[in-house]
């Protein structure tokens, strides 16, 4: 039983992001704007990608694919939240951690060489977004003109965010100093918070488009001859 559900979050996993690519894909055609949801879109392709192709891979090849993928995931989903910050100390603040962050994960993967997960910049990586996410909430929860924050598409987004990274976060966390059965015995659970994140991001992009759409037939103006 317990092996069934791991399989079937695990195919969910994979049919979300199919899924979520699509929605994207099909927004655009609809609204003619991508916006911010190109970041969504390249995210999701370069993850289903690799999870994909990790899978007819050598075991020392997958280690640098997902070291490189988490700083990946992290340049996204920082530069999506920082563009929907108002604050120029904040952007200052969060923009010279990403650089330092960025700069630091090269150092430690040559330094400390190969494991079953990369956790520490995985655990940093958590950490970061979530207190980019906390005050990205502490801007929208003051502006005055927000009245419903859960109508903002970006909204939707950076919760599937925090979900999917602190849902997952000690099980990465501990990845590399827990045996391999208990490990796996518990894995399933990061499918079940990716899965979550992925149909949060596919109500943020309906929201988008939605709110697009309407954008673009204001814009329209009547041919009177």
């Amino acid at each position: 039983m317990a092996k069934t559900i791991e399989n079937l979050f695990y195919w969910l996993s994979f049919a979300t992001d199919a899924l979520l690519i699509f929605w994207i894909l099909l927004t655009y055609s609809q609204s003619k704007r991508l916006g911010p949801t190109w970041l969504l879109l390249i995210y999701t392709i370069v993850n289903l990608a690799i999870n994909a192709s990790v899978e007819f891979l050598p075991p020392k090849s997958v280690y640098p694919i997902y070291a490189s993928f988490t700083l990946i995931e992290y340049l996204l989903f920082s530069i999506f939240i920082i563009s929907f910050t108002k604050n120029t100390l904040f952007r200052k603040v969060a923009i010279a951690l990403s650089t330092l962050f960025s700069l630091a994960l090269p150092i430690y993967y040559i330094t400390t060489g190969q494991h079953f997960l990369d956790s520490v910049p995985i655990g940093i990586e958590t950490i970061l977004i979530i207190l980019f996410s906390f005050y990205y909430f502490y801007e929208q929860m003051n502006d005055i003109e927000n009245h419903y924050i859960y109508n903002r598409y970006h909204f939707w987004i950076v919760t599937g965010m925090i979900i999917y990274l602190s849902g997952s976060f000690f099980i990465y966390i501990f990845a590399n100093h827990v045996e391999r059965v208990l490990l796996y015995k518990y894995w399933f659970l990061t499918y079940i918070f990716y899965v979550i994140k992925n149909i949060l991001f596919i109500i943020g992009v309906t929201i988008y488009g939605n709110q697009s759409k309407q954008k673009t037939f204001k814009n329209l103006k009547p041919y009177l001859n």
